[in-house]
C-alpha cells in the first residue's frame, strides 16, 4: 500500500503497514495513511507518529508507548486505547463508534467536531504543567467523559455529553468544565488545583466534595441536586 499524501503534513514519511499475524489480524501502521480501507484492527507503532487523513478503520486501534496518533476526518468504528502514548489527537469530524481510553497517556485531545460513539477516559496521566493531559472541546460524545488520577490540565468545553463528567483523585491541573450540555451529572471530587465549573446546562446532579482549592462554580442550570462540600 503507497502513502497517500496529506496537505496538512509535509513531513516526508511512508505508510508502513504488516499483519502481525493471522490470528491476531491487526495492521501496525506509521506514516501518513489517506484515503484508505483498512478491515483489520490497527497498532500504532511505539515511539512513531501516525496520521489517519480521512482513513477508515473497520476495527479498533492501539497506540503503543510512546506513539503519537492524529486524525482527520477519519472513521473509526470501534475503540481507540492508549497505553502510555505521547498523544492522541483526533480532530476534524473524526468518528469514533466506540470508546477512546487513555491509560497512562500524555495526553488525550478529542475535538473539533469528532464523535464518540461511547466514553472518553484517561487515567494516570502525568503532563507536563501547562500541558492539556485531557482535552475534550466541541464535540459530541454519547456517553462519559471521566478524567481520573491525572496531572496536567483537564478540560471539558462547548460539548454535547450524553452521561456524566467526573473529574476525581486528579493532582494538579487546572480544570475546566464549562459550556457543556450534559445529559448525567457533573461530579468534581478530590481533585487539587484550581477549577472552574461554569455556564453548564445539566440534566442531571452537580456534586462538588473534597477539593482543593474548591473550584469556582457559577452559572450553571442543574435539573437535579447541587451538592457544594
Amino acid at each position: 500500500m503507497n502513502a497517500t499524501p496529506s496537505h496538512r503534513f509535509s513531513i516526508g514519511c511512508v505508510v508502513w503497514l504488516a499483519a502481525a499475524t493471522l490470528a491476531s489480524a491487526e495492521v501496525t501502521l506509521k506514516g501518513i495513511v489517506g484515503a484508505e480501507i483498512i478491515n483489520d484492527d490497527v497498532v500504532i507503532a511505539r515511539n512513531t507518529l501516525c496520521v489517519l487523513d480521512r482513513t477508515e478503520i473497520r476495527g479498533s486501534v492501539r497506540v503503543l508507548a510512546g506513539a503519537r496518533l492524529v486524525t482527520f476526518q477519519a472513521d473509526i468504528q470501534g475503540n481507540v486505547r492508549a497505553r502510555n502514548a505521547a498523544r492522541v489527537d483526533l480532530r476534524l469530524f473524526t468518528t469514533v463508534g466506540g470508546n477512546v481510553r487513555g491509560e497512562g497517556a500524555r495526553s488525550i485531545i478529542v475535538r473539533s467536531g469528532t464523535r464518540v460513539g461511547g466514553n472518553v477516559r484517561l487515567e494516570d496521566s502525568s503532563a507536563p504543567v501547562g500541558m492539556d493531559a485531557l482535552l475534550v472541546v466541541n464535540t459530541t460524545v454519547v456517553g462519559n467523559v471521566v478524567a481520573v488520577g491525572n496531572s496536567g490540565l483537564v478540560r471539558a468545553a462547548i460539548n454535547s455529553i450524553g452521561g456524566n463528567v467526573a473529574f476525581a483523585d486528579n493532582g494538579r491541573g487546572s480544570y475546566v468544565i464549562r459550556g457543556n450540555l450534559i445529559g448525567g451529572d457533573i461530579r468534581f471530587l478530590r481533585n487539587r488545583g484550581s477549577g472552574v465549573i461554569a455556564v453548564n446546562r445539566v440534566k442531571g446532579d452537580l456534586h462538588s466534595e473534597g477539593n482543593s482549592p474548591d473550584p469556582a462554580i457559577a452559572n450553571n442550570l442543574v435539573d437535579g441536586d447541587i451538592e457544594i462540600d
